[in-house]
């Protein structure tokens, strides 16, 4: 069957410019790529893994095909800021932001992503950035995927009465092959999705139905804990360390049978300082895995920073590979403030 290639046409100031062999000219268009069947995945908020509270103004979970668009040039991204913007009738400690991803297709991979939490009482976007002060960001490198809700952990403590304004940034990526669309339907939304691609001529938040894209409502959800202070498990960030210095071969990221592996997870603490902040893993230890080292002990950890808990586990030596596995992990602190949130990985890898 044959593939049809979507393009909107942009406004006056944002022509499309095109030759018979490339774009020549930053222009916003849709993505190329091709989801993979079925072309609308339907998702429901998470929430349950670091907080009570998910906030949401997407009508629909769902990432629809050639639905989003970007400031870009052969499907290259330029500097693009995604926006939304949520009135707090309660006060909110942030720990993850959740947005849809259409396409992300990295050089290496992987890209760069930017998530970033702002506060302010004036009216959005009419005051910011001017009257807004940033109370979180999160550094990403978001690996190759389409038609997904990607979870990023970042904290912030956002006021009743304020506005919560969530942005998601990434970088210009034509240097380094980058592409990244954002994902989206045409399904509804409680209050606009916003755009910023300077490169367009967008140089402030303006609505996607501003400047010619009604349909693009952008999957973004917030989830967070009641006003006050909390702690946070930074799932989506966990890292695995599997160097072995006898046998530097095996530092290949990938979780052996026999194999010792290092698991490193950030702590996070929004809207007050801690003491005796400890980390340990669930019992039981799932299938297949040994605890060698189920405890960490962070200490203090200051309001509106974190700490990484460092885990050591064990692959045992008769597991079957590609066997999954999830590392609960606990959180208590000498205020009684907790957390709790899981790692999830497998033994070996597929294909």
């Amino acid at each position: 069957m044959p593939r049809s290639i979507r393009y909107f046409v942009a406004p006056a100031a944002m022509a499309l410019s095109m030759c018979a062999t490339a774009v020549v000219a930053q222009s916003f268009s849709s993505s190329t790529f091709e989801i993979p069947k079925p072309e609308r995945q339907t998702f429901v908020p998470a929430g349950t893994s670091c907080g009570s509270i998910v906030l949401t103004q997407s009508t629909s979970q769902s990432i629809t095909a050639a639905n989003s668009v970007s400031c870009n040039a052969g499907g290259l991204h330029s500097d693009n800021s995604y926006f939304r913007s949520f009135p707090l009738a309660a006060d909110i400690n942030v720990c993850e932001v959740q947005f849809g991803i259409e396409t992300a297709t990295g050089a290496s991979g992987t890209q760069p992503v930017t998530v970033n939490l702002y506060s302010g009482t004036g009216a959005f976007p009419g005051t910011f950035p001017g009257s807004y002060t940033q109370i979180g960001t999160a550094s990403l490198n978001v690996p190759d995927q389409a038609a997904t809700i990607f979870p990023a952990t970042v904290s912030g403590l956002a006021t009743a009465g304020s506005n919560l304004v969530v942005e998601v940034f990434t970088p210009d990526g034509q240097t380094a092959g980058n592409s990244f669309f954002i994902g989206s339907n045409a399904s509804g939304e409680s209050a606009p999705s916003y755009l910023q691609a300077a490169d367009c001529g967008v140089t402030s938040p303006a609505t996607t139905g501003s400047i010619g894209f009604p349909g693009m409502n952008i999957v973004m959800n917030v989830v967070g804990n009641p006003g006050g202070p909390s702690l946070s498990v930074g799932s989506a960030q966990a890292t695995l360390v599997d160097q072995c210095a006898s046998n530097p071969g095996q530092a290949n990221g990938v979780i052996e049978p026999g194999e010792t592996v290092t698991v490193q997870v950030p702590i996070s603490a929004a809207g007050g300082s801690f003491t005796g902040v400890v980390a340990t893993l669930g019992i039981p230890a799932p299938a297949g895995i040994t605890y060698v080292n189920s405890t960490s002990n962070i200490g203090s950890l200051a309001d509106g920073n974190s700490a990484t808990a460092t885990f050591t586990v064990t692959a045992d030596a008769g597991a079957t590979c590609v066997t999954g596995f999830s590392l609960p992990i606990n959180v208590t602190s000498n205020e009684g403030a907790t957390a709790s949130g899981s790692v999830a990985s497998q033994i070996g890898e597929s294909g």
